[in-house]
């Protein structure tokens, strides 16, 4: 005999009610295994498996019309961006030396460096081939642009900087390596 406010026992209650039950059971546990797993990942990604720029092999061949774009005066400059990261700037002084020996104008109008950091014990941590972007004004706000923009003229200095979002954690705090790959000429 069954009173009118007690609960039946598993064995009398209605089949069509268990599978839900435990569907939802299931489900349930499987949503929170899910977000314990997500939480974790994400607190523990860059200890586990840190991200690290690919190290480009150096170009082989160079252009020979690099040699005509002298790098100097290289130094770095590091401020906070808006989201509380990091960004890198490398600034430096590019000159063009070429003569000008009645072979075209000589007038350089684009180039590719590629920029080399080093760890503690001078093995090659982050290497990237980037498109030379030089200093078009300074005010009211720095501006930088492609050379195509203002090309360089023989005998003709420019500042350049070139950015970067991120750093390999082993760098060793120093100058890098700029050298010149590619230079297009008019």
């Amino acid at each position: 005999m069954e009173t009118p406010f007690s609960t039946p026992s598993p064995e009398e209650q209605p089949k069509s009610m268990r599978g839900p039950i435990i569907g939802f059971s299931v489900g349930f546990a499987l949503i929170i295994l899910t977000v314990i797993l997500l939480i974790w990942n994400s607190k523990n990604a860059e200890t586990r498996n840190p991200v690290r720029p690919a190290v480009m092999e150096s170009a082989n061949v160079v252009d020979p019309n690099a040699a005509y774009l002298k790098v100097t005066n290289i130094h770095m400059l590091q401020a906070a961006n808006m989201i509380g990261g990091k960004m890198y700037y490398v600034e430096g002084q590019v000159t063009n030396t070429n003569p000008n020996n009645g072979s075209g104008s000589g007038t350089i109008t684009g180039a590719t460096v590629e920029v080399t950091f080093r760890n503690s014990h001078q093995d090659v941590c982050q290497r990237e081939q980037r498109a030379l972007t030089v200093v078009l004004r300074r005010e009211p706000a720095l501006d930088v642009g492609s050379l195509s923009m203002e090309p360089l003229k023989p005998g003709k200095s420019r500042d350049f900087q070139i950015t970067f979002e991120k750093l390999v954690q082993d760098w060793n705090g120093q100058y890098p390596e700029v050298r010149v790959v590619t230079v297009t000429m008019k």
